[in-house]
């Protein structure tokens, strides 16, 4: 092994080409493989580490509620009437390169955050710019952007995730500038980007909880237009069931 080679690996960042090349000498018919094996094998799992690295990225940086949530743990319990092939359509992320919405509909503590969440981190594997937040805390950061004179750029950066997951959607009711807000949100998203959103609230009460103006019906008609369903079911929480 050439000491020099490795350090150079090193010093331009290539840690899994490095690693690899550690690990061919220890192959037992290294001496056996062609140079174009050789580079194959480097290139392969530098490649393989910096996907890696890019998907781990991706999850930090979406700043999910739950972090363990995937899609192979959605438990689909009988009284939870969970849709198993839409979920399963949607895992494979086709949603997004449509740029439709998904609204998860469910009691607290019915697993809409987790069932939210395995969605996003779904989108991660596949390298889509994801990100979670409560609408809560959307609403008080466009606050906080607008009296900055930040705000211009804060809409760009909701513009651009391919990804946006809105939590506690109208857990209470929104006034006229909020309201006006979330449309020019959900406004540089729509028919571009996908919006996962989560609420207690049925579709039916989101009218009153946004008051009934053009505005809410502009904001409606672009989240709820070929907008993906899934409703969550059950008495019981989630969170005390022992029964999976």
């Amino acid at each position: 092994m050439n000491q020099s080679t490795l350090e150079k690996m090193h010093l331009m960042n290539l840690s899994g080409m490095a690693a690899a090349y550690k690990e061919f000498f220890t192959i037992d018919n290294h001496y056996e493989w062609s140079h174009e094996q050789l580079l194959a094998f480097l290139l392969d799992n530098e490649y393989d580490e910096r996907k890696t690295s890019t998907i781990q990225r991706r999850i930090k940086q979406a700043n999910f509620v739950d972090n363990q949530a995937c899609i192979e743990g959605i438990k689909y319990l009988t009284d939870r009437e969970l849709n198993v092939n839409l979920i399963s359509l949607l895992s494979s992320n086709d949603y997004i390169q449509n740029g439709q919405n998904v609204l998860i509909i469910g009691a607290t503590g019915a697993g809409k955050s987790y069932v939210a969440c395995a969605l996003g981190h779904q989108a991660c594997l596949q390298n889509y710019k994801t990100l979670y937040i409560r609408l809560p805390d959307l609403i008080v950061e466009i606050k906080m952007a607008r009296a900055e004179g930040k705000l211009p750029s804060l809409l760009k950066k909701y513009a651009k995730l391919d990804l946006l997951i809105i939590d506690e959607w109208l857990l209470t009711p929104l006034d006229t500038i909020e309201v006006s807000d979330i449309l020019e949100v959900i406004e540089r998203r729509t028919n571009k980007h996908s919006t996962i959103i989560c609420s207690q609230i049925q579709i039916s009460g989101w009218y009153e909880r946004l008051g009934e103006s053009a505005i809410t019906e502009a904001l409606l008609d672009r989240i709820l237009s070929k907008a993906h369903r899934i409703e969550i079911k059950g008495k019981e929480s989630m969170r005390s069931r022992t029964d999976y």
